[in-house]
């Protein structure tokens, strides 16, 4: 059995083939690929009659902080094939380089809006910050603006749920010319974040004080009007985009379905649609999200019905009559982590805005 690797060229790292036939030993010299020319590898099994039925494997250059990643950057699950077959043709597009898959060079500069940014709908404060283009500063350019809820878990590496890593990711997008965008990150409101992304709904869960119409008129008409003044960004609906996960994705859909003349890009991650049962309908509302891009994600492992509440939102959106283009991607082994976020990050906003 044969196996044939294309890969990124200049990159004079050996690369190896690990898996379930060699203990996952990263840099046995048995299992070292042959070079063939720069991106091109080849491996030939002589035997493998030992080896179990399915053969589970990947690449790496030198051990598993160099290991073989997706297109954004995200690590791969593991390669299977059923042993014995003639000839395996295989692409890695990109690598990790001692646990680092992204450019450091163009990561985006973090700056602090303002520590404690005023939200007088709700007679508080929060923080604010903004994550612009690496060379934002040496140019005239403008530039989309996605807003993300829960700005605690979107960059900061010791956040106490996990991060989305989005500087990481930006940083891979602008690689591929597609990261000049910028990001503003809203921090959660600690134990008051279930109040503030609760949409006003009829009917009483007992969850939430419902403050999700004074939380997105904050977004819309005080906080959007200072990044728009103070930097510069496209200001249209085409360019703007609001998004988040959970909580964030709901109130982030419901921004879209109040707000459709101010968000056009909607980024929704595992949204609890459970929490606001009116979503479905006010959804499929004539115009609701008129001329709207519309992405979604969904993990199969989220809950017994996560996957089946996002279709019958879809299906409700598309028996309106209304423009909206929408991007399911369903996860069958997704859960409710922001590792799964991470990975779902760069796809979305690739798709949204490019």
């Amino acid at each position: 059995m044969r196996i044939e690797l294309h890969t990124t060229k200049n990159d004079d790292r050996p690369v190896f083939i690990s898996g379930n036939f060699n203990d996952w030993n990263a840099q046995s010299p048995s299992f070292k690929m042959l070079k063939i020319n720069d991106g091109h590898y080849e491996f030939t099994f002589s035997d493998t009659s030992t080896y179990p039925y399915h053969l589970e494997y990947k690449y790496n250059r030198g051990g598993w902080d160099n290991e073989e990643a997706d297109d954004f950057g995200s690590k791969t699950s593991n390669r299977i094939v059923i042993k014995n077959q003639h000839l395996i043709t295989d692409f890695v597009p990109r690598w990790f380089n001692k646990g680092k898959s992204y450019p450091i060079h163009l990561l985006p500069k973090i700056e602090v809006v303002h520590q404690n940014f005023e939200i007088p709908q709700l007679n508080k404060t929060r923080r604010v910050t903004i994550l612009l283009p690496v060379d934002y500063y040496e140019n005239t350019r403008r530039y989309p603006v996605l807003y993300l809820q829960d700005g605690q878990n979107l960059y900061e590496k010791n956040a106490p749920f996990g991060t989305w890593g989005i500087d990481e990711k930006l940083a891979v997008l602008k690689e591929k010319g597609h990261g000049n965008i910028i990001v503003v990150a809203i921090d959660h409101g600690e134990t008051e974040r279930i109040h503030e992304f609760t949409p006003p709904t009829h009917i009483n869960l007992g969850i939430g004080r419902k403050e999700g119409t004074k939380y997105l008129d904050f977004m819309a008409n005080t906080l959007k009007p200072h990044i728009d003044a103070n930097y510069r960004t496209f200001t249209q609906k085409e360019f703007t985009g609001i998004g988040g996960s959970s909580m964030g994705g709901l109130i982030s859909l419901f921004g879209g379905i109040l707000r459709p003349e101010t968000f056009g890009r909607i980024l929704v991650f595992s949204p609890s649609l459970w929490i606001y049962p009116d979503v479905y309908k006010e959804a499929g509302a004539t115009g609701a999200l008129e001329q709207t891009k519309l992405y979604i994600y969904a993990g199969g492992r989220e809950s017994q019905t996560m996957v089946s509440n996002v279709q019958t939102l879809i299906q409700s959106i598309n028996e309106s009559p209304q423009n909206t283009e929408i991007n399911l991607v369903v996860d069958p082994n997704g859960t409710h982590t922001e590792s799964k976020w991470s990975v779902a990050f760069p796809e979305a906003v690739e798709w949204l805005f490019y």
